[in-house]
């Protein structure tokens, strides 16, 4: 009996010695770790454009959904964030009843917000694209009213592609 108690043990540490060589020294242990934690899709996405050629993005939502600065803030602590002077960042928002993922690019640029917004339906993939022109800060209702009239608008359609570890 403890003689197949200390090969069980000894079979073990063998077990875990050959993680942590595989883990240090190739890298191994971590592949697919995100795969599997990981709820949201990456898209390719073709956005049409009647004036020239077609272009494909990739959105990879999981990533871009971690590294938005919004994430876990209340609503006044995201209208105090975008009061600050030269911002640049991502949002993400995941709207469940409305069925669609909304990514808002944000970029401050002397006194103007320079941007656009992506909405893409979860079931059908139709991505629209809205880059307003730019918009001065504290501008008026009427004001962004223009900007986003006379800006520019695309759609396109998007599917989903596998994670590759590369």
């Amino acid at each position: 009996m403890k003689n197949n108690l200390v090969k069980i043990l000894a079979t073990l540490g063998l077990i875990i010695a050959i993680a942590v060589i595989l883990k240090s020294v190739f890298g191994i242990g971590k592949i697919g770790l995100n795969n599997f934690s990981s709820k949201l899709p990456i898209l390719k996405c073709e956005i049409f454009d009647p004036n020239a050629k077609n272009t494909i993005n990739f959105y990879d939502l999981e990533k871009i959904k971690n590294d938005d600065p919004t994430q876990g803030m209340t609503k006044e602590e995201r209208i105090e964030l975008t009061k600050l002077p030269k911002l640049e960042m991502v949002t993400f928002g995941d709207n469940v009843k409305g069925n669609e993922y909304h990514i808002w690019f944000k970029n401050d640029v002397d006194g103007m917000h320079k941007g656009y917004n992506v909405k893409i339906n979860k079931e059908s993939g139709i991505i629209e694209m809205w880059f307003p022109l730019p918009i001065p800060f504290g501008a008026s209702l009427n004001q962004i009213g223009e900007a986003t009239s006379g800006g520019r608008y695309f759609e396109g359609e998007c599917i989903e592609v596998k994670r590759k570890n590369l």
